[in-house]
C-alpha cells in the first residue's frame, strides 16, 4: 500500500495503538483517525511520512509526548491533536514546521512554557492551546505570526504581561485568553487589531486602566475583561464600539461615573458592571440601549434617582441594581418593562410607594427583590397579577396595611419574604392557595387575629417564620395542620401563639382547656431540623415526643415561663441539638 495517499477512518469505534507499520505508507499526505478510541503513544515511524500534509488525531486517548520524528514532516500544514491525553512540553522543533497553517492541541495536559520558536510559523492561521497546563509568559515572538486569525489559550496557567507585539497580528479576529494568570496592563497596541471582534481577558490578574485605544476596534462585538484588578474610570471612547453586544467589566476596581457615551453602544444586549466602585448617577442615555436584555449594576456606589428613561429598555429581561445608594421613588415608567423576568433593587435607599397599576403590567416577572429600602404604603392588589413570580422579597421596608387576598393568586411562588415591615391585620386565608411555597417569612410585623389553619395546605413548605409577632397574632398554633416536610419553624418571641396542642399530657389540667384531647402533633413533623419556640407563653409539660424528631439539629425553648414545666426527657432526644 505504498501508493496510498489518503487514510480517513474517523468517527468509528476503533481502539488500540496505531500500528508502527503505518510508517511504510510513504505516499500518505492525509491521515484522519479522529473520533475513535485509540490510545498509547504515536509511533515514531510517523516521521517517515515525509509527504504528510494533514494529520488529525483529535478526540482519542493518545498519550505521551509528541515524537520529535513527527516534527520533521516539513510539508505539514494542519495538525489537529486536540482532546487527547498528550503530555510533556512542546518541543522547540515545532518551529521547523514552517508550512503549518493550523496547530490545534487544545484539551490535553501539555505543560511547560511555549517555545519562542513558534514565532517561525509565519504561515500559521489558527493556534488553539486551551485547557492545557502551560505556564510562563507568552513569547514576544508570537507577534511575528501576522497571518493569525484565531488564537485561543484560555484555561491554562500563563502569567506575566501580555506582549505588546500582539498588536502586530492585524488579521486576528478573536482573543481567547481568559482563565490564566496574566498580570500587568492591557497593551495599548491592542488598538491596532482592527479585525478584532472579541477580546476575552476575564479571570486574570490584569491591572491598570482600560485603554482608550480599544475604542478604535470598530468591528468588536464582545469585550469581556471581568474578574481582574483593573481600575480607573471607563473611557468615553467605549461609545465608539457601536457593534459591541456584550460588555463585561464586573469584579474589578473601576471608579468614577459612567460616561454618557455608553448610550451610543446601541447594539448592547448585556451590560455587566457589577462589583466595582462606580459612583454618581446613572446617565439617562442608558435608556437609548433598546436592545439591552441584561443590566448588572449591583455592588457599586451609584447615587441619585433611577432615570425614568430606563423604561425605554423594552428588551430588558434581567435588571440587577442591588447594593447601591439609589434614592427617590420607583419610576412609574418601569411598568413599560413588560419583558422583564428578574428585577433586583434591594439594599438601596428608595422610598415612596409601590406603583400599583404599573406593577401589575410586569406579567412575565419571575423574581422581584426590593428588600432593604424605605418603601412605604401598602402592597397593591395588582401584585396578584404577577402570576409567574417564584421569588418575592419585600422585607426590611416600611410597608404597612393588610396583605391583600390577591397574594393567593401567586401559585408559582416558592419564596415569600415580608418580614421586618409593618404589615397589619389578619393573615389572609388565601395564603393557603400558594401551593408551590417553600419559604414563608412573615416575622416582625404587626399582624393580628388567629393564625390561619390554611397554612397546612402549603404541602411544599420547608421554612416558616412567624417570630417576633405581637400578642395580637394569637391562638393555638396549628401544629396539627402543618406539612410533615417542614424543616424550619420559628415562632420565637410571639407571645400570642399559645401552643397548648403540643403539650397534650397536661391538657386536662390546664385551666380553660376543658376536656379536649389532642394527639402530640409535633412528633409527626419528621423533617423538622430547626425548632425555635423561645420567649413564648407555653403551658404544660415538655413532651417526650420531641425525641421522634430524628432530623432535628437545633431546638430552642429558652426564656420560657414557669408554666412550661416537668422533667426534660433528654434520654429520648438526639444528642447535641438542645439550646
Amino acid at each position: 500500500m505504498e501508493n496510498l495517499t489518503r487514510i480517513s477512518i474517523h468517527l468509528n469505534a476503533l481502539w488500540g495503538e496505531l500500528p508502527s507499520e503505518i510508517g511504510l505508507m510513504t505516499s500518505l499526505t492525509y491521515l484522519h483517525v479522529g473520533g475513535n478510541k485509540f490510545n498509547g503513544s504515536l509511533p515514531t515511524e510517523l516521521g517517515l511520512l515525509t509527504r504528510m500534509e494533514k494529520m488529525f488525531t483529535k478526540v482519542n486517548s493518545f498519550t505521551g509526548s509528541l515524537p520529535t520524528e513527527l516534527l520533521m514532516l516539513t510539508n505539514m500544514d494542519t495538525m489537529q491533536f486536540f482532546e487527547n491525553a498528550f503530555s510533556g512540553s512542546l518541543p522547540t522543533e515545532l518551529g521547523l514546521l514552517t508550512s503549518l497553517t493550523a496547530l490545534e492541541i487544545s484539551e490535553n495536559p501539555f505543560n511547560g512554557t511555549l517555545p519562542s520558536e513558534l514565532g517561525r510559523l509565519t504561515n500559521l492561521d489558527r493556534l488553539t492551546l486551551w485547557y492545557n497546563r502551560f505556564t510562563g509568559p507568552l513569547p514576544s515572538e508570537l507577534g511575528m505570526l501576522t497571518k493569525m486569525t484565531y488564537f485561543g489559550c484560555y484555561r491554562n496557567a500563563f502569567n506575566g504581561s501580555l506582549p505588546s507585539e500582539l498588536g502586530m497580528l492585524t488579521d486576528w479576529g478573536e482573543m481567547f485568553f481568559y482563565g490564566n494568570a496574566f498580570t500587568g496592563s492591557i497593551p495599548t497596541e491592542l488598538g491596532m487589531l482592527t479585525s478584532m471582534k472579541g477580546i476575552y481577558l476575564f479571570q486574570n490578574a490584569l491591572t491598570g486602566t482600560l485603554p482608550s485605544e480599544l475604542g478604535l476596534l470598530s468591528n468588536m462585538t464582545d469585550l469581556q475583561v471581568a474578574r481582574n484588578s483593573l481600575s480607573g474610570s471607563v473611557s468615553t471612547a467605549l461609545g465608539l464600539l457601536t457593534h459591541v453586544k456584550k460588555l463585561y467589566l464586573f469584579d474589578n476596581a473601576f471608579t468614577g461615573s459612567l460616561p454618557s457615551e455608553l448610550g451610543l453602544m446601541t447594539s448592547l444586549s448585556r451590560l455587566e458592571l457589577d462589583a466595582n466602585s462606580f459612583s454618581g448617577p446613572i446617565p439617562y442615555q442608558l435608556g437609548m440601549l433598546t436592545s439591552l436584555a441584561s443590566l448588572y449594576l449591583s455592588e457599586n456606589s451609584f447615587t441619585g434617582s433611577l432615570p425614568s428613561t430606563l423604561g425605554n429598555l423594552i428588551s430588558m429581561e434581567r435588571m440587577y441594581m442591588a447594593g447601591n445608594a439609589f434614592t427617590g421613588s420607583l419610576p412609574s415608567e418601569f411598568g413599560l418593562l413588560t419583558n422583564i423576568k428578574i428585577l433586583d433593587l434591594s439594599q438601596n435607599s428608595l422610598h415612596g410607594s409601590l406603583p400599583s397599576t404599573e406593577l401589575g403590567r410586569l406579567v412575565n416577572i419571575t423574581s422581584l427583590d426590593l428588600w432593604g429600602n424605605s418603601l412605604s404604603g401598602s402592597l397593591p392588589t395588582e401584585a396578584g397579577l404577577l402570576t409567574q413570580l417564584t421569588v418575592l422579597s419585600l422585607r426590611s421596608n416600611l410597608l404597612d396595611g393588610r396583605l391583600p387576598s390577591e397574594v393567593g393568586l401567586l401559585t408559582q411562588l416558592s419564596g415569600l419574604w415580608l418580614n421586618d415591615c409593618s404589615f397589619s391585620g389578619a393573615l389572609p386565608s388565601e395564603l393557603g392557595l400558594m401551593e408551590s411555597l417553600e419559604i414563608l417569612n412573615l416575622s416582625n410585623n404587626s399582624f393580628a387575629g388567629l393564625v390561619i389553619s390554611e397554612l397546612g395546605q402549603l404541602s411544599n413548605l420547608r421554612q416558616l417564620d412567624l417570630s417576633s409577632s405581637p400578642p395580637s397574632l394569637r391562638g393555638p398554633f396549628p401544629f396539627d395542620s402543618l406539612p410533615s416536610g417542614l424543616g424550619s419553624l420559628d415562632i420565637s418571641g410571639s407571645p400570642g401563639l399559645i401552643c397548648i396542642s403540643i403539650f397534650p399530657s397536661l391538657l386536662s389540667a390546664v385551666p380553660g382547656s376543658g376536656s379536649r384531647q389532642h394527639a402530640s402533633e409535633i412528633g409527626l413533623m419528621e423533617s423538622l431540623q430547626t425548632l425555635n419556640l423561645r420567649n413564648n407563653s407555653f403551658l404544660g409539660l415538655v413532651i417526650s415526643d420531641l425525641g421522634q424528631l430524628g432530623n432535628l439539629q437545633e431546638l430552642d425553648l429558652s426564656v420560657s415561663p414557669p408554666s412550661l414545666q416537668g422533667p426534660f426527657l433528654l434520654i429520648s432526644c438526639p444528642a447535641a441539638w438542645v439550646t
